[in-house]
């Protein structure tokens, strides 16, 4: 049985993945999280361990013959530059960089690290591995800073950066398809620049962790993959979607301004892995919306 650790465990992904893993029966899972929440489960291969990974000693805490690191933790004030960027350098660098050196000296065999579409140059145009990183706040320079970080350590175990986008799904908040969903629920009006507001490719997290586990499962033949959906969406396409799901016509407000864009192309690692999409974007809104 192959032992893992799971930091970021009671975020978004991190709580669906373990779900996931334990369904295998394959894994023991420690859950690295901050603080204990009622809703966490009790199950024989699950122990979750308290830490704060902002701590620079947090590694003292963590359990000793550990095969897979899965590092999906990142900074919960991640959007509050400037004013919280000691948080953000500590959880997103810091202690990438201490878990890295733990893992060398514990005898890690491999070391997922959860990245994000935002390390490249913005581009309306689908973002594949080999498109030029180039972040422009930062966020995304923690991240591709914790990226390079980790490319560092692949003399010592096997490493994959795992370049996220878009990620929905039930139970989720705060985020861009749970924010309009909110909007729209809420009869609240959805401004939308130039028409689009963001144009990306949502990624239903089924789907996410499906990938993350097949992953495991299989050697790391590229260092970095991009995980995102298959079809590109823009916020007024998804508002109207969440209307008609509701039978409310969504109040949509067009401005001035331009539009972004953070599509991924994530072709590299659905062929690597022969993964079929479990869910569009049709079918995982209505499981987002009526779990």
């Amino acid at each position: 049985m192959l032992k893992v650790l799971v930091t970021g465990a009671a975020g978004f992904i991190g709580s669906h993945l373990i779900k996931s893993l334990l369904l295998e029966s394959s894994y023991f899972i420690y859950a690295l999280v901050r603080e204990k929440h009622s809703s966490f489960s009790e199950n024989t291969f699950l122990k979750y361990i308290y830490s704060d990974l902002s701590s620079v000693d947090f590694a003292d805490s963590l359990p000793d013959n550990i095969d897979i690191v899965i590092h999906l933790a990142q900074s919960p004030n991640y959007r509050q530059f400037p004013e919280k960027s000691d948080d953000i350098f500590a959880v997103n660098i810091q202690s990438t960089y201490k878990l890295l050196e733990w893992s060398r000296k514990s005898g890690v065999k491999r070391f997922l690290f959860a990245s994000s579409g935002n390390v490249y140059r913005t581009s309306n145009k689908p973002l594949s591995e080999d498109d030029i990183c180039e972040p422009a706040g930062f966020y995304g320079k923690t991240k591709y800073i914790g990226e390079l970080l980790v490319n560092s350590y692949s003399t010592f175990f096997e490493v994959s950066i795992l370049r996220i986008f878009g990620v929905y799904g039930p139970g989720q908040k705060g985020m861009t398809v749970s924010n309009i969903i909110e909007k729209v629920k809420n009869r609240q009006d959805v401004t939308i620049a130039a028409n689009i507001g963001l144009q990306f490719t949502p990624l239903f997290v089924d789907d996410c962790v499906a990938l993350i586990g097949l992953l495991i499962h299989n050697p790391f033949l590229k260092p970095i993959y991009n995980l995102s959906g298959n079809e590109q969406l823009d916020l007024r396409e998804l508002a109207e979607k969440v209307g008609a799901l509701l039978s409310i016509h969504p109040t949509l407000v067009v401005i001035d301004g331009n539009p972004m864009y953070m599509n991924g192309d994530s072709h590299l690692i659905v062929n690597s892995l022969g993964y079929t999409y479990k869910f569009n974007i049709d079918s995982g809104l209505q499981k987002t919306l009526f779990p």
